[in-house]
């Protein structure tokens, strides 16, 4: 039914993949397993539909603070090791393989990050340089320097 979709569009966008509290909340009359089945059905079938929209958006929207850091967590946990299947327990409104693509994403954002801080950094290195270097008179050095003593 598409009140049924509209409602389901609306558990996604709240609880994204838990189907059991989709259920509870939206779609009491649904088991957890009926709505994990219409999901995958819906969003197969025909897209332009709103639990198809729905999944979609839950599926690459960017990955919170607290997501991050219980995935840091998990790592320093278990030795570096990202185990996501494991990790997807921890973040059940995810899925599995959106999770990793979007922690891949989150990475190599950081990394951009870190480049452009570091571009910068270089930039405001290179300006202070050519601050500090007085090459008034010709010869690099600077005038306000006292002449060596002769002796």
């Amino acid at each position: 039914l598409p009140a049924e979709d509209v409602l389901l569009s609306l558990g996604i966008a709240k609880h994204g993949f838990q189907h059991d509290l989709i259920a509870s909340e939206f779609l009491p009359t649904k088991s957890a397993k009926q709505i994990k089945i219409r999901m995958a059905n819906l969003r197969h079938r025909c897209k332009g539909n709103p639990v198809a929209d729905a999944v979609a958006q839950a599926k690459v929207k960017p990955l919170s603070d607290d997501e991050v850091e219980a995935i840091m967590q998990f790592a320093r946990e278990n030795g570096g090791c990202y185990k996501w299947k494991i990790i997807v327990k921890l973040l059940p409104w995810r899925d599995v393989t959106s999770l990793a693509a979007l922690w891949e994403q989150h990475v190599q954002s950081l990394g951009a990050q870190q480049r452009d801080e570091g571009d910068a950094d270089v930039a405001r290195a290179d300006a202070d340089v050519d601050d500090d270097v007085s090459t008034e008179g010709g010869d690099g050095m600077d005038l306000d320097m006292p002449e060596p003593e002769a002796e």
